[in-house]
């Protein structure tokens, strides 16, 4: 009933409420995370950190239906406050239902510096999730709503709804919008439908509801495919480690990085597991906020921020520590042997192997120039003159990575074009395909130790 009055009333989430009691967390990008906010008896204040424990929090996170605690602690994460602050001990054990179930010791109001404000992130803060695609920043749109999750339906879903979800994912820009199973008359209905964006929103649930009239027959699951948190590292699977949060993108350190904690990130953006991870910010160095530091994963996480670490936004380090790392789904495109990086023979790195692309389907003769203008459009090259055929770059050696490539020429990456699964061909190196751009560039051939050395 608190949720349906404070929908109504546009006043966002319900907190938990008792007679003269009730608690929230404020601040943050939704209902859990942010500052703790206690009001007792009306007077409403912060809650300062001198008794305030991970067993308070995670109390706290289960009372308001938020799973459990990822990281509590002072230091003003979502901004100070101001007025006053509880200094109370709540004693908690952390199998309570309730905070205010917890014996506590007393109750002050004091001056407490907002400093030490309590802030606290929850298990279930982002509240979306994507599924049916094996990466966090891909797939089916799923909202958390009252202890189900549900999917988004719409019939006129858009990249402006999906950078929306992007940006709550703590994912990079919208890449592609799309559509999946149509609505059936009588099956589970889905949490959210009609949803009507302006892309700016930081919460799919501070979206209007559309204007626009929507047949229930042409409804279907929506879904988004993002840009990953992997930053200038030449693809969505290798860079600089980043991460969206408190709608500020920030950095980790390296102080106690490794492989397992570089393998969750692979792992999470779908990319495979690790093949190196680097420090001293090979990938360019960054600006603005650090958000993690000391981070400790076991490997079997499946998100970064599961993992242990110092409270989000406290570290000891710079810029020129932040993480970079380089995954096994990592992929490359390079024109080799012609006059100039935009010609040459058309070679993939993937699974830390360049190889090569078969001619089979790809090009003029059976589909014109949609290929070509993809590898040229990702390369900076122009536009597509020409395929070779005929080996005019000479023929390439190791795996052929790519058959019977079709592409629409709107894709931005040649591995968004349809293909068979990667390594599988029905040809030889007498078949590698060539590409011939418009722009006649010198700069050398892009190869992947410019990322990692």
């Amino acid at each position: 009933m608190a949720e349906e009055i404070c929908k109504h009333l546009g006043c966002g989430f319900a907190a938990s409420v008792t007679e003269h009691h009730s608690i929230r967390l404020i601040g943050g990008n939704n209902s859990c995370s942010g500052r703790v906010e206690l009001q007792r008896y009306y007077r409403s204040g912060t809650v300062c950190n001198y008794y305030w424990d991970l067993h308070d929090a995670d109390v706290l996170c289960r009372q308001l239906d938020c799973g459990f605690a990822l990281s509590s602690g002072p230091g003003a994460m979502f901004g100070k406050e101001t007025g006053l602050t509880w200094k109370t001990n709540f004693n908690c054990l952390g199998n309570e239902s309730r905070v205010l179930d917890c014996p506590v010791s007393f109750w002050e109001m004091f001056s407490c510096t907002h400093d030490n404000d309590v802030s606290v992130v929850c298990s279930d803060h982002k509240q979306l999730r994507l599924v049916d695609d094996g990466s966090s920043c891909s797939g089916t749109v799923e909202v958390y709503r009252h202890g189900n999750w549900r999917r988004v339906r719409d019939q006129f879903w858009d990249l402006n709804d999906t950078n929306v979800v992007c940006r709550q994912m703590g994912c990079g820009p919208a890449i592609r919008a799309y559509s999946t199973a149509v609505y059936r008359e009588g099956e589970w209905s889905p949490w959210l439908k009609d949803v009507h964006c302006q892309g700016n929103e930081t919460n799919l649930l501070k979206c209007k509801p559309s204007r626009r009239n929507q047949s229930t027959e042409n409804m279907s699951d929506v879904g988004v495919q993002c840009s990953s948190e992997l930053m200038d590292g030449g693809s969505s699977c290798a860079g600089r480690v980043e991460i969206y949060y408190n709608e500020t993108w920030g950095t980790v350190c390296d102080d106690s990085w490794g492989s397992l904690e570089a393998d969750v990130v692979c792992k999470q953006l779908g990319c495979g597991s690790a093949v190196d991870t680097i420090s001293a910010a090979p990938c360019g160095s960054a600006s603005g906020q650090v958000w993690l530091d000391e981070v400790r994963c076991s490997g079997k996480e499946s998100a970064l921020w599961e993992c242990a670490s110092s409270p989000w936004g406290q570290h000891d380090c710079g810029h020129k520590e932040d993480v970079s790392i380089v995954c096994s789904e990592h992929k490359m495109l390079r024109l080799m042997n012609g006059q100039h990086s935009c010609e040459g023979r058309v070679e993939v790195f993937y699974n830390e192997t360049w190889g090569t692309v078969c001619s089979d389907v790809m090009g003029i003769e059976l589909m014109g120039l949609e290929a070509a203008e993809v590898i040229c459009k990702q390369l900076d090259c122009g536009r597509a003159l020409d395929v070779d055929h005929r080996r005019k770059f000479g023929e390439g050696s190791g795996p052929i990575w790519l058959d019977d490539i079709a592409c629409n020429s709107n894709e931005s990456f040649l591995w968004q074009c349809s293909s068979p699964p990667w390594g599988e061909h029905n040809c030889d190196h007498r078949e590698d395909v060539g590409v011939i751009c418009s722009d006649n560039q010198s700069q050398p051939h892009p190869l992947v130790n410019n990322i990692i050395t």
